[in-house]
Order: C-alpha cells, then structure tokens, then sequence
C-alpha cells in the first residue's frame, strides 16, 4: 500500500521537475526578448544613417518604417506566446509548494530550497507576464499612431 510519506515524496519531485524545467527556460526567452526590444528601441531611435553601425543596417532598414517594425515586435509576441504552458507549469509548481508546506513534512533543509523555488516561480511570472504585457503595448501604442497618421495595415491580429 502507498503511505503518505511516499505520496508526499513523489509530488515534491513532481514539483522539483516542474520547476527545473520551467523556470529556466522562462529566464532565457524572456531576457533574449528583453534585449531584442532593446535594440529595436534605440535603432528605431537612430535617425541618420552614419549613426548607425554597419551589422545593425539591414535590421535599422527593418525597424525604421511602422510595418516592420510591428513585425518584428510581432515575432517577439509569438515567442512569448509559446512561453505560456512554461508559466502555467510554474504557476502549478507554485501551488504545489505552498500546499505542501502546509503538510508537515518537510525538514528545515528542504523547506528552505522549496521557499526559493517558490520565490524562483514567483519572480519567473511576474518578470514573464510583464514582459508579455509591454510587448503587447507596444504592439497597440504602433498600431494606434499608424491609425492615427492614416495608414493601413494587415497586420493589426493582436488588436
């Protein structure tokens, strides 16, 4: 018969699992699409072609006009959008945590990594939902203003 210390074990496991393979590729995405809007920011800031450097043209060419630059930022939202059973399966670890930690199983040493796993989940869908948030407004604050300039365009799926 299963005893409840056993059951107790396998859903830490379960939970560990969930986290080491969640989190970490929330991190990676997220902080590549961090930079990537970075870049697209301050070359769309860029108005002379002498300012910018020579491996950055072709993207600058990219991001200059409204509808490339929705595409790029577009692509960044997809990328996101993939990242979405990522968070779930971290919010679900996080439930599990917390009502683990209220059976009393858990000894010191390992009620600490859970409380950082915890923290690790937490930290991972704020900075995931935020990030997926600003690209979202981004996306909307460029189709408002090519609305407002009067231009059209086919690319407004997320509006």
């Amino acid at each position: 018969m299963i005893g409840h210390e056993m059951i107790f074990s396998a859903l830490v496991i379960v939970t560990l699992m969930m986290v080491l393979l969640s989190v970490p590729s929330i991190f990676i995405t997220l902080s590549r699409s961090a930079r990537q809007y970075k870049k697209y920011t301050a070359l769309r800031l860029l108005t002379k072609m002498e300012d910018i450097p020579k491996n950055s043209l072709g993207e600058w060419n990219a991001v200059k006009s409204d509808v490339g630059y929705i595409s790029l930022i577009t692509e960044e939202i997809e990328r996101m959008g993939a990242l979405r059973p990522a968070l779930f399966n971290s919010e679900i670890a996080a439930i599990l945590i917390v009502v683990l930690m209220i059976y009393p199983g858990y000894e010191t040493d390992v009620m600490v990594l859970m409380c950082v796993l915890l923290a690790l989940c937490v930290v991972a869908m704020i900075y995931g939902y935020v990030n997926m948030k600003r690209f979202g407004e981004e996306y909307l604050n460029t189709v408002r203003k090519m609305a407002d300039e009067g231009h059209d365009s086919n690319d407004n799926m997320y509006v």
